[in-house]
């Protein structure tokens, strides 16, 4: 509500204004004036800011900071390097220790320049995976003899007592027969009905692991050399062949019976690396005249050459 002294100064103030202005801007002026307190808040200015010019426009706000670790982590992983390619380490397969070395024994050297009919061959007799040399060769008395050098060194050597001049002695290969040392197959007769094959071994024996020795049928009554060849009415052979799981000499005969066929025995032998062979199997058949007789007439084993 107004006050009285108030009112008294609104009165001076428009009085003052009808000598100045006249009656029309006075009541023009006290139209749009309802109240005391109109009159004063429109004489008060009223204080407004400045826009902002266009080109002084606040700077954008910066995107925030991203921690080192974790733009790491956002990275996408380095792909592996295969320009080069990393050597993969092969292992070589370990060589047998040989149980026959060259402080067990060695020779004189024999060649073709000083014996006579000096024959070779090759074998692994001590079983340590490495190639031994098989020679043959003929003496200054006239025998003939057989000699093994291993890869080691180890040199043994013993008389071929069932050679004779006419035969064409030579030691053929080896082949295993069951045990971990091979077997040396050597021509050493020859006759009406083939060739006499001999077979010899390194023992492996309690007081002599390296005895060179015949390797044959036990029994006293059985020839110390195998026939492969043949006559009318009689072949033999020898073959190499896995028997109940292992390998096996196989010996071979066929002889002509009264009726004209032919009664075919093969027996199977396995050498386990010391003293005589040991038997295994028998297979006894009778084939018809003018059929194929299997096995006989040959020598087939693995590494073993054929007989001339």
């Amino acid at each position: 509500m107004s006050t009285p002294l108030h009112r008294h100064a609104v009165v001076g103030l428009v009085v003052g204004l009808v000598f100045v202005a006249g009656c029309d801007v006075v009541e023009q002026a006290l139209a749009g004036l309802d109240t005391e307190e109109d009159v004063e808040e429109a004489a008060e200015p009223i204080e407004t800011e400045d826009p902002p010019a266009a080109d002084e426009a606040p700077d954008a706000a910066p995107p925030p900071e991203v921690p080192d670790d974790a733009a790491e982590a956002t990275d996408p992983p380095e792909p592996p390097d295969t320009s080069e390619e990393e050597e993969v380490a092969v292992d070589e397969e370990p060589t047998l220790a040989t149980p026959c070395t060259a402080d067990d024994g060695t020779l004189p050297a024999v060649s073709p320049d000083t014996v006579e009919r000096f024959e070779e061959a090759a074998g692994d007799l001590t079983g340590d995976g490495q190639p031994d040399r098989l020679i043959t060769y003929a003496a200054a008395d006239g025998g003939f003899h057989l000699r093994v050098e291993t890869a080691a060194g180890f040199m043994t050597e013993t008389t071929l007592d069932h050679a004779t001049a006419m035969a064409p002695v030579a030691p053929l290969g080896a082949a295993a027969l069951g045990g971990d040392r091979e077997v040396a197959f050597i021509v050493e007769s020859a006759g009406p009905s083939g060739l006499g094959i001999s077979l010899w071994g390194l023992h492996d024996r309690d007081d002599d692991p390296c005895a060179l020795g015949r390797v044959t049928i036990p029994d006293h009554t059985a020839p110390v050399t195998f026939t492969v060849g043949g006559t009318v009415g009689q072949a033999s052979g020898l073959g190499c062949s896995e028997v109940a799981g292992a390998p096996a000499l196989l010996v071979r005969t066929a002889e002509q019976t009264g009726d004209g066929a032919y009664a075919w025995t093969e027996t199977a032998w396995r050498w386990l690396d010391r003293d005589a062979l040991i038997f295994v199997a028998a297979d006894e058949q009778s084939i018809p005249e003018g059929d194929d007789l299997p096995g006989v007439g040959v020598l087939e084993c693995t590494g073993v050459a054929t007989p001339s």
